[in-house]
């Protein structure tokens, strides 16, 4: 996420909760259990559960000056992987004010998938996508 202007100040207070300039781990965790309750990703509509996979915060001067990013990445299991077809859908529900949200879904490099269609919903704040696996 790279915040901007409007809400760099009142993102980097709200993660510095000490006002050392610093996001400890503990900052950090408070803010990512903030955030991954707020993403839902179901796969052909069951909902499943996200897991951290890596995390970097910048320091907070730079966070402050909308310079640089904050990445997040989180991972979900389809509960069946082996299907033909599947729908993933990705919605964020927090609205911060003065933000846009764009959400993004990378598929499993494992296997070739055939994208199907691609829909952005609620401002960008549902993405959808259908995807197939390949006729043999």
């Amino acid at each position: 996420m790279y915040p901007g202007l409007l809400v760099a100040e009142e993102l980097a207070s709200s993660l510095d909760l000490d006002g050392d300039g610093v996001i400890s781990d503990s900052e950090a965790q408070a803010h990512i259990a903030a955030l991954s309750s707020a993403i839902s990703v179901s796969f052909d509509r069951a909902t499943v559960p996200l897991r951290l996979v890596q995390f970097s915060y910048p320091p907070v001067a730079l966070i402050r000056q909308s310079a640089a990013m904050i990445a997040i990445m989180f991972a979900a299991d389809a509960p069946d992987a082996k299907r033909e077809k599947q729908v993933t859908t990705v919605s964020y529900y927090h609205e911060p004010p003065n933000s846009t949200i764009q959400l993004n879904l990378t598929l499993s490099a494992k296997e070739t998938m055939n994208v199907v269609s691609v829909e952005r919903q609620d401002d960008g704040k549902t993405l959808t996508m259908e995807y197939s696996k390949p006729s043999p």
